[in-house]
């Protein structure tokens, strides 16, 4: 577990592949206003991923923050049986047996966040928050972080897929936009946020100047449908 902001937030990773593409799995813990931690699209449920986050102290909920980042949390139920696990009403549809109670702003787990669900994908229903203390904003697949791959066949899938070199979102999570002045909309409501970094759910995260990176990546949806 990498310590990021000393005592507030950390992060870890472990590789995966979708659909033959390496994009990772990057995990998110948060420390909220009450002392306890919050879970942001955990590994897979070792028994050393179970282990660090005991120790890094009182786990009081796993977030899962859109339809597509639904991978290993009934790893955690029986590990973690006094956490809540909580997800937007679609994800509670998709997983009825899951023991997901609702994504609230006033749940108290998630004291010290604000959060924002990201509209124009219905399919997708993501949401993004704002850990206040270390002005880090925590993302899915909003958009990805990953390096240039270095074998050849990797990086024309990749290239494919328009993935890596610089942080943006890639083909297939573009293709999933059915409104675009509502995904803009939510997103000049994210650059009113005081954060800095960036959190991603694949790949390298985003030490400083998050806004600019954000502005940068999602520049052609900003520029058409600017804040009125």
């Amino acid at each position: 577990m990498q310590t990021l902001v000393a005592d507030q937030l950390w992060t870890d990773a472990q590789p995966l592949r979708v659909l033959g593409l390496p994009l990772g799995r990057r995990l998110g813990v948060a420390r909220n206003a009450t002392g306890g931690l919050v879970v942001f699209s955990p590994l897979k449920g070792s028994a050393a991923a179970i282990r660090a986050l005991r120790e890094l102290g009182d786990v009081q909920a796993f977030v899962v923050p859109s339809r597509f980042h639904d991978l290993f949390f009934p790893d955690y139920f029986a590990a973690f049986p006094k956490a809540a696990f909580l997800a937007g009403e679609t994800v509670c549809r998709d997983h009825r047996t899951w023991p997901l109670k609702p994504l609230t702003a006033d749940h108290p787990a998630l004291a010290g966040f604000r959060f924002i669900r990201i509209e124009g994908m219905p399919q997708v229903q993501e949401h993004v928050f704002l850990h206040e203390v270390t002005r880090t904003l925590i993302v899915a697949d909003l958009f990805f972080n990953l390096p240039i791959a270095a074998d050849p066949l990797t990086r024309f899938w990749m290239r494919l897929a328009d993935m890596g070199g610089r942080p943006r979102p890639s083909r297939l999570f573009r293709s999933a936009i059915r409104d675009p002045a509502a995904f803009a909309a939510s997103l000049q409501e994210v650059l009113t946020w005081p954060f800095d970094q960036i959190l991603t759910g694949h790949g390298e995260w985003v030490a400083t100047q998050g806004p600019q990176v954000l502005r940068e990546a999602f520049a052609p949806w900003i520029t058409a449908h600017p804040r009125s």
